[in-house]
């Protein structure tokens, strides 16, 4: 069964040669980053262990992915090795100049790899523009630097596209996934490798791996997964309805033009920005979307987080923007 649906999921991910399974996002993104390291020392190129992580980022929550964690307050006490991880900026318009300003005062020589997520999740829904992402992947090829994307959130159908990196049209060497593997029936990670990383282990011993990696209740249900996909046009409907929720949130914020500052992301991974008030804002918007049966994950940059099911019809989208506007009329009250 491991084998029929690693055949499947490379053929969904072609730029990827090999699959290492795990139990979620945090080990996942743990291989990669041992990995990444791995790859040059075993070329003996022992100066290049540095990573770099994207401010607000956020790669899960064990040792080793905090080390990567770009939502500062929640990594005190908790990151190791810390010398060999470095933090970039944001990019402050569609080319990032700002981020390569960064790069540039560092050795490429000591960096082995750039960690990012195609869009930015509990970091309050932030996308990265196309253009820089395109620059940041020849900087790193340029660079010898590995590309390690992320899509433990943005993987299988969230953002429109099966993967993000294919809608964005930019391979990176290294592919997470969890979350959406196994739509959240059972435990499983899993971790892509191109060619290039394959070759340098191919008569080389890798020591990793865990006890329920892979496991058969996972991997059955991850296969269920791809079959539903296919036999229910998943990301045909995910786009259908991505385009019905943006054309309805962007009326809601017309509407409400003084208290929405700005809707983001693609897919059905959005989100809502609110007009900065005094603190507090986001907390009582929460208090109400609970009051109308509703839950939105916490998020930081004032961003209410709204990730539907990949199968949801179009009177739920409406029905998740009537009580969007009623929550809005009742937050006007206090602060409009």
């Amino acid at each position: 069964m491991l084998i029929e649906y690693s055949e499947k999921l490379l053929k969904l991910a072609p730029e990827f040669s090999k699959v290492f399974y795990g139990t979620g996002g945090s080990d996942s993104v743990e291989t990669a980053l041992k990995v990444a390291r791995l790859f040059y020392y075993e070329q003996q190129k022992y100066k290049k262990v540095k990573i770099g992580h994207f401010a607000m980022s956020y790669h899960g929550v064990s040792l080793g992915a905090m080390n990567v964690m770009g939502e500062e307050p929640n990594r005190e006490g908790c990151v190791l090795d810390i010398e060999n991880y470095f933090t970039l900026p944001l990019p402050d318009d569609n080319d990032g100049d700002n981020v390569f300003r960064e790069l540039d005062k560092l050795n490429s020589e000591e960096i082995s790899a750039i960690i990012i997520e195609p869009i930015i999740g509990s970091g309050g829904i932030i996308e990265f523009p196309k253009e820089f992402l395109t620059l940041l992947r020849e900087y790193t090829k340029n660079n010898d630097i590995l590309l390690i994307f992320d899509e433990v959130v943005t993987g299988f159908g969230r953002t429109g596209s099966m993967f993000a990196y294919q809608g964005l049209e930019i391979v990176p060497d290294i592919l997470v996934l969890a979350k959406n593997i196994t739509a959240g029936y059972a435990p499983l990670g899993a971790t892509l490798f191109s060619d290039r990383i394959v070759s340098i282990f191919e008569n080389k011993k890798l020591l990793h791996g865990y006890t329920n990696a892979g496991s058969v209740v996972g991997v059955a249900a991850a296969n269920k997964v791809l079959d539903i996909f296919e036999s229910e046009n998943i990301l045909e409907n995910v786009n259908k309805q991505s385009a019905l929720f943006l054309e309805k949130l962007n009326e809601l914020q017309k509407k409400y033009s003084s208290l929405i500052h700005s809707i983001k992301g693609r897919g059905l991974m959005l989100g809502i920005q609110l007009v900065e008030q005094d603190g507090q804002e986001l907390e009582f918007f929460y208090k109400l979307l609970e009051k109308k049966n509703m839950l939105s994950r916490s998020a930081y940059n004032n961003t209410i987080v709204l990730m539907p099911p990949l199968v949801s019809e179009e009177n739920f989208i409406l029905e998740i923007i009537n009580r969007l506007d009623e929550c809005f009329y009742e937050y006007s009250k206090k602060y409009n």
